[in-house]
């Protein structure tokens, strides 16, 4: 199948508008970088790569002690 690209709009915490800015920068940079390793993010594998996040004990009290921060 082949893939096509879609605009997304989600909600983001922030403390002002520069600072969600800068979050969705974040994504955009991680989104190109996997593009430039011939890899794609495509929605299925995200939630696939986040659920493994989610099931890893360790990685995701991290996660979770990093955003508490």
């Amino acid at each position: 199948m082949e893939l096509a690209t879609y605009e997304i709009s989600f909600q983001i915490y922030a403390r002002s508008p520069e600072e969600a800015e800068l979050g969705k920068n974040a994504f955009v940079r991680f989104i190109r970088l996997m593009r430039e390793k011939n890899a794609a993010v495509t929605g299925e594998k995200l939630d696939k790569a986040i659920g493994k996040l989610d099931g890893n004990l360790f990685v995701k009290n991290e996660i979770v002690k990093f955003f508490k921060e």
